[in-house]
């Protein structure tokens, strides 16, 4: 999601060069959004790519793009296992900003995560059972050294 195709949404103004003008990178996996995408963000510091990433092509993608040790920030919204990205990325790079999204549906103090596994298709949000819920991604990212800002 870039922040404006299916905004509004803070994230934009990350790549909008009339704001902050940061570099970055867009994975969408999604032809439709994609194109959207690459007309909303048509700046060449923007590297955009049509994938549906999963936990195992973390080190491949942070290689291929030059993902820098410390970037500023990373989001993660895929609405399917969510948790399970975010930390393959968090066991390999320090980021100074999360924005990912919560599963509402499930209260404080519950545990969920959806789990990602080879043999699972991408599915954005299968019903109740996507991403993860704040108790659990407050506990996964405490490992990493995280703490919750803010929560929208």
């Amino acid at each position: 999601n870039d922040g404006k195709t299916l905004g509004p949404d803070p994230m934009y103004h990350v790549f909008d060069a009339k704001k902050l003008n940061y570099k970055g990178i867009c994975v969408e996996p999604d032809t439709v959004a994609f194109s959207k995408l690459r007309k909303n963000l048509p700046d060449e510091r923007i590297k955009k790519v049509n994938m549906a990433m999963t936990p195992r092509d973390v080190p491949e993608f942070l290689e291929k793009y030059e993902v820098p040790q410390n970037p500023d920030v990373i989001k993660i919204d895929i609405d399917s296992f969510d948790c399970d990205l975010l930390e393959a990325f968090l066991r390999r790079r320090e980021f100074k900003l999360i924005y990912t999204e919560i599963n509402y549906e499930i209260p404080v103090p519950f545990m969920f995560s959806r789990k990602w596994s080879p043999g699972i298709k991408f599915c954005m949000r299968p019903f109740g059972f996507y991403g993860c819920s704040l108790s659990y991604q407050v506990h996964m990212m405490a490992k990493y050294g995280y703490v919750l800002l803010q929560l929208c």
